[in-house]
């Protein structure tokens, strides 16, 4: 027979996202983490996100690019998606609202990196005295919050850009 093993799912609990939430160390890091946390949105996707995504009237993300090493492409799944803002995402994205460009860039407006980002959520480990963080950590947290709160798992791949169900199943 064959021997399957499922890892439990490696997701912050409510505690420690309200622990990164409450950091303010770094604000542009700082509002990465809440996106990343209220979308699920992948590293790359949130480097490439542009204020041109980004339609506060709808309140609603449009996922339609990654970037990595300063490269841009289309996303992971090639599919662009839909990602609904939730209040204290948009809030947050009001306060530093420009017309366009990217949502996330350097003081000179440069797109940042993804070593960068890796960095800067170091030092929000740090800060807040949490484990050690990652940026998927971030997406598997937001699935697991979603699945918790009984959003239909079809709703919640949609919502990742996964393509099939049983990948999502993997991260809530």
């Amino acid at each position: 027979p064959l021997k399957y093993s499922l890892k439990p799912v490696n997701a912050l609990s409510d505690e420690e996202c309200a622990q990164v939430l409450a950091d303010s160390g770094e604000p542009i890091w700082n509002r990465m983490a809440l996106m990343a946390l209220r979308t699920g949105m992948r590293q790359g996707e949130l480097l490439g996100l542009r204020w041109q995504d980004v339609d506060f009237d709808r309140r609603i993300l449009t996922v339609a690019r990654a970037g990595a090493r300063g490269v841009f492409t289309s996303p992971k799944s090639n599919r662009i998606r839909y990602i609904p803002m939730t209040r204290d995402l948009t809030t947050a994205l009001l306060a530093v609202r420009r017309v366009a460009g990217s949502v996330f860039s350097g003081a000179n407006g440069a797109p940042l990196t993804d070593t960068m980002a890796n960095h800067a959520l170091r030092r929000i480990q740090k800060r807040t005295d949490l484990r050690p963080l990652h940026w998927h950590l971030f997406r598997h947290t937001f699935a697991s919050q979603l699945v918790r709160r009984g959003v239909p798992i079809r709703k919640v791949q949609a919502l990742l850009g996964h393509s099939t169900v049983t990948m999502t199943e993997r991260y809530a």
